[in-house]
């Protein structure tokens, strides 16, 4: 059998060069393949933090015209449209309103492509 007739000489300097080189060629692959994997879960999860971040920004701008519609018609029917009494009342409830999102600052992120405060 031709495969029982081989031996290796471990003690051969060209043998141990070969050796060497394949085990750090097989240790540089895996590091590489690690460090791509790790870089592309990070982009991977900075893209969906952003499309996270717009659609919560979509959320808001949505529920800021609810409040702008509700607080017209409540003014057609009464002397008051009690926005400012409602955001009080909503804050004493334990809430507050950072004042970051507002219609003027969504448009403009909208508009601008940007999809947060860099």
């Amino acid at each position: 059998m031709f495969l029982a007739d081989i031996t290796v000489h471990w003690n051969d300097p060209g043998v141990q060069a070969a050796l060497i080189s394949g085990v750090f060629s097989f240790f540089t692959a895996c590091t590489v393949a690690a460090t791509t994997a790790l870089i592309g879960r990070q982009i991977a999860g900075r893209k969906k933090l952003k499309r996270d971040l717009a659609i919560a920004r979509s959320d808001i701008e949505m529920l800021l015209e609810v409040e702008k519609w509700h607080t017209n018609k409540h003014l057609e029917y009464h002397e008051s449209n009690l926005k400012l009494t409602a955001r009080k009342e909503v804050r004493r409830m334990g809430f507050e309103w950072s004042g970051r999102n507002t219609p003027g600052k969504i448009a403009y992120l909208a508009t601008s492509g940007r999809g947060s405060d860099d």
